[in-house]
């Protein structure tokens, strides 16, 4: 199944999504980090978590993948936060950056 959505992904090669096509079939690589403050190392303040209770390794998570230009993974074993991690990421990106849930 997953191989058929490749290829259905393939199909959509203009428009703006081409280059993180690119970036997932290996044709590219991925862009450099954004440097998107406060999510920025060096920042002239700090970030703000809405989930006070993330550990570390949550609120790197939610800063690396704030970064990425392009796609961004959240990886580990079952019960180590993935789901509050992501649900911060997106909170993070409607809040701060302006970005639009559709």
């Amino acid at each position: 199944m997953t191989f058929s959505a490749l290829n259905t992904l393939t199909k959509y090669r203009e428009g703006p999504a081409a280059h993180l096509i690119d970036v997932l079939f290996g044709n590219l690589p991925p862009g450099p980090p954004l440097q998107i403050r406060p999510f920025t190392e060096g920042g002239e303040t700090s970030s703000v978590f809405f989930n006070l209770d993330l550990d570390d390794s949550q609120r790197q998570a939610v800063t690396f993948a704030l970064s990425q230009r392009e796609v961004a993974i959240v990886h580990g074993p079952p019960g180590t936060g993935k789901t509050t991690t992501v649900v911060e990421i997106i909170i993070q990106a409607v809040k701060n950056l302006n970005m639009k849930v559709r």
